[in-house]
């Protein structure tokens, strides 16, 4: 199965995430959600979790150590930050979110082949 992440971000641009999709992890650090265009130097980094509790920011704070723990050990010019949730998110982080360009996803708005537009960037995945 081929997976391919792309991301429409402020400058108008179309860019694919799709060299290396998996997760990451090390002794000290984990992230589940890992896609790497090492053409562009970026990276999208995600969480998920299947808690009946809408995320909070906390869990956003989290990831970003996580990645950059991961950032040391790679060439990534710019990392892109994505939360998965099955119950949503705080009002605290979903403003967060708008302000640094995170994408908020909830498990009932991923569907193979569509499209979010979440904090102003468009993210696909195809397959």
């Amino acid at each position: 199965m081929h997976c391919n992440f792309e991301y429409r971000n402020r400058d108008g641009k179309l860019h694919s995430l799709s060299e290396q999709i998996g997760g990451w992890y090390s002794r000290a650090s984990e992230l589940d959600v890992l896609a790497i265009s090492s053409s562009e130097r970026s990276a999208l980094v995600g969480e998920y979790k299947w808690s009946v509790n809408p995320l909070g920011i906390i869990i956003l704070e989290d990831l970003k150590s996580h990645a950059a723990k991961m950032d040391k050990e790679s060439n990534i010019g710019h990392i892109h930050y994505a939360q998965f949730s099955r119950r949503g998110f705080t009002d605290v982080l979903k403003e967060k979110a708008v302000r640094d360009a995170t994408g908020l996803f909830r498990v009932d708005n991923l569907v193979e082949g569509g499209s979010l537009f979440v904090s102003g960037n468009l993210l696909q995945s195809k397959k």
